[in-house]
């Protein structure tokens, strides 16, 4: 079990739960992490970063919002704001604030974001997915290619700016295809978003590597 003030909860997960739900009915007003903990009475176990937000289950989340939920919930965390708690508390406090991280990370990357959005789905992308377009695998070894006997920036900034054009594309088309629930179509962007990523990554660091 775990507790914070007068509050008992059989999970974790449970505990983040109220916490959250509880940030978006007071809508960031008078937050105060003691009075909101005594209260919490949820019974409803979470592992979906949307609802540690509580925001919509959509791909074009406002990542404004998540910022201001996210800094929110991390100041009432914060170990001043615990210290006169028991030990207990502390570490619970501390593996709250651990979890709001990961989802933060998450819901501001587009493939993590995406593929989390299919895994609430049960069509997530796995680490080694057969599922590959071998046009989009041809397309992402020229380039990389072209990235690695790259003589200067310039060649480089002109790979960057062609993966960008795409990646534009690719984040509209996905965006459409969550909000019109082909799942199919989505998985298949999140694939491209994740190869593009890769290789806006490399690109990033290729003057690192000479």
């Amino acid at each position: 079990q775990s507790t914070w003030g007068t509050s008992t909860f059989r999970t974790f997960d449970q505990m983040l739960r109220c916490l959250c739900r509880d940030l978006n009915r007071r809508a960031f007003a008078s937050f105060n992490a003691d009075s909101l903990w005594n209260k919490l009475r949820y019974p409803t176990i979470t592992n979906n970063a949307f609802e540690i937000f509580a925001v919509p289950l959509r791909y074009d989340i406002d990542l404004k919002q998540i910022e201001r939920s996210f800094r929110q919930l991390q100041m009432d965390l914060h170990p001043d704001k615990v210290q006169t708690k028991s030990d207990v508390e502390k570490s619970e406090a501390e593996s709250l604030s651990s979890a709001i991280n990961e989802a933060y990370h998450l819901m501001k990357s587009p493939f993590l974001r995406a593929n989390h959005m299919l895994k609430i789905h049960g069509q997530a992308v796995e680490e080694q997915d057969s599922e590959v377009d071998q046009n989009l695998l041809l397309y992402v070894f020229e380039a990389r290619e072209r990235v690695s006997d790259a003589q200067d920036k310039c060649q480089v900034d002109e790979v960057v700016h062609e993966i960008t054009v795409k990646w534009d594309q690719t984040i509209a088309e996905i965006t459409r295809a969550f909000a019109s629930g082909d799942l199919t179509k989505a998985r298949k962007l999140a694939i491209t978003i994740k190869y593009l990523s890769n290789i806006l990554l490399e690109a990033r660091y290729w003057d690192k590597k000479k």
